[in-house]
């Protein structure tokens, strides 16, 4: 690969990952789905299930002052792929987000790839809260169907077809499933409505949510892009750790504590 290619497919998997990330933690499962019940549901109970879901997103747009620390890795097919493994730890707090590269193995570029994907995490992070992205699940994004009913990893689910208004690089044309008792997402797969680049064909996108210290957070990621002359690249995003405001709080309070293990000197 010469000089003038790297860099284009830098940027390639840049745009690809920083457009697909919902800004927060995620871990990988494979996911058992199973169909229940596929029969309609009619407008006014589909119109009451998606108020349901709006309210469950809304209620949880308002924590703050977390440490999420999570593993990235990027593969793909071919001698041209990038090969790379990176683990950072992210810290949002009312203040300023910020992030630190704990490690990284394997391509340099790889790891140049998910600093420019922290980086738009953190800047995104500060603007905008989840509900108003615009990969919320919402009337404003989406028109909505009725899916039926399947079983998630155990977990009774509503299904909702997702056909977004709009040819947007960040919502999805698919099917999102929807907990029957709290009304979360725990999932949402599908492609994307718009390719972020003319050098990718197609981008499809598996994002799961779960609880996570008592909070509704993404818990993994996978985006699968077909790059034109490159091939098949893939990313993966997993949590494999979480803080709560009140732990942060602690670790802070005592990092100032003369004393305390976590107290630290300053010349």
């Amino acid at each position: 690969m010469n000089s003038r290619t790297k860099p284009l497919q830098i940027a390639v998997i840049a745009l690809l990952i920083c457009e697909v990330g919902f800004c927060q933690g995620f871990r990988h499962n494979t996911n058992k789905v199973i169909a229940v019940n596929n029969a309609p549901q009619t407008a006014p109970a589909l119109a009451a299930l998606i108020e349901r879901v709006r309210l469950a997103q809304l209620a949880n747009k308002n924590l703050r002052n977390y440490e999420l620390v999570r593993e990235y890795r990027i593969s793909g097919e071919g001698h041209n792929s990038i090969q790379a493994d990176v683990t950072a730890a992210l810290d949002f707090s009312p203040a300023k987000n910020t992030y630190t590269v704990e490690k990284h193995d394997g391509s340099p570029r790889g790891t140049e790839v998910v600093r420019r994907i922290l980086d738009h995490e953190v800047e995104s992070s500060s603007a905008k809260s989840k509900t108003d992205s615009g990969l919320a699940i919402t009337t404003a994004n989406y028109d909505f169907s009725y899916g039926g009913e399947a079983i998630l990893d155990g977990s009774p689910c509503f299904l909702l077809g997702l056909a977004p208004k709009r040819k947007d690089k960040e919502l999805i044309a698919g099917q999102a499933w929807i907990d029957k008792t709290s009304f979360e997402v725990l999932r949402i797969e599908g492609d994307l409505a718009k390719s972020p680049s003319m050098w990718i064909k197609k981008v499809h996108v598996a994002i799961t949510f779960g609880d996570v210290g008592g909070n509704w957070l993404q818990t993994s990621l996978n985006a699968k892009a077909d790059v034109r002359f490159i091939g098949t690249q893939t990313l993966t995003s997993n949590l494999v750790d979480f803080q709560t405001p009140e732990e942060v709080a602690q670790k802070s309070f005592a990092a100032h504590v003369p004393g305390s293990s976590a107290f630290r000197q300053h010349p």
